[in-house]
């Protein structure tokens, strides 16, 4: 379904149950609605990416397979981290593993420092954790890195994987939902969201019910 169609559903929609709401509406106001409600909708998906074959089918167009190189971050109680940076389209993540190497030297890339070795055949598990438990992760003995399990967090700049001093992580392989494209009627109105049409009929009722609910708050005199 193209946008120009996506845009005549919401308006017919809303017009249905509130005329006088309809009268109203900008396209950009109507673009502004299906942005929202595509991401709602994505993120209520992802909740249940792994326990169903429909979800998955549901947002198969966003999934995005990546290999991407590490570089050093730093040290911490005693531990080294990498930074794996954000690929520029990434939204949320499904799975990855890491590639890495005996921490050996290091070399300059870029603007950056790598840490570099000899290849490791294995791929340990990597425990994500909250930014504020880092600290305490760390220090506790039963819970800090492992040759054999890492513990990452998710900072603004991308992945931190926490690792030993004996080894460092070379690049993440990661399967993840990229952010869907902005719709944009102005420029755009003859293409389609980034989601299957299959579940464009569930976006517009979305849309349509979070458009009434606006315009239903707004009505309401304030105290």
């Amino acid at each position: 379904m193209t946008l120009e169609k996506m845009h005549i559903a919401v308006n017919i929609g809303v017009q249905q149950v509130a005329s006088h709401v309809n009268r109203g509406l900008e396209p950009r106001e109507v673009d502004y609605f299906l942005n929202r409600n595509i991401l709602l909708f994505v993120k209520q998906r992802f909740s249940e990416f792994e326990k169903s074959s429909k979800r998955i089918q549901d947002l198969k167009n966003l999934v995005v397979e990546e290999t991407v190189s590490a570089y050093y971050g730093d040290k911490r109680q005693g531990f080294f981290y990498d930074i794996i940076p954000f690929p520029t389209d990434y939204f949320l993540l499904v799975g990855q593993y890491c590639n890495i190497v005996t921490s050996q030297s290091s070399i300059t890339v870029g603007d950056n420092q790598k840490r570099i070795g000899t290849a490791l055949d294995y791929q340990p598990r990597v425990k994500w954790i909250e930014q504020d438990d880092i600290s305490e992760t760390l220090f506790n003995p039963f819970s800090k890195p492992r040759t054999d399990l890492l513990i990452g967090t998710i900072y603004d700049e991308g992945f931190r994987v926490f690792t030993p001093a004996t080894i460092a992580v070379d690049s993440m392989f990661f399967t993840y939902l990229k952010k869907p494209i902005e719709v944009n009627y102005t420029d755009a109105p003859e293409v389609s969201c980034d989601l299957n049409e299959s579940v464009h009929d569930e976006i517009i009722d979305m849309t349509v019910k979070d458009i009434l609910l606006t315009w239903n708050k707004l009505q309401q005199p304030t105290q």
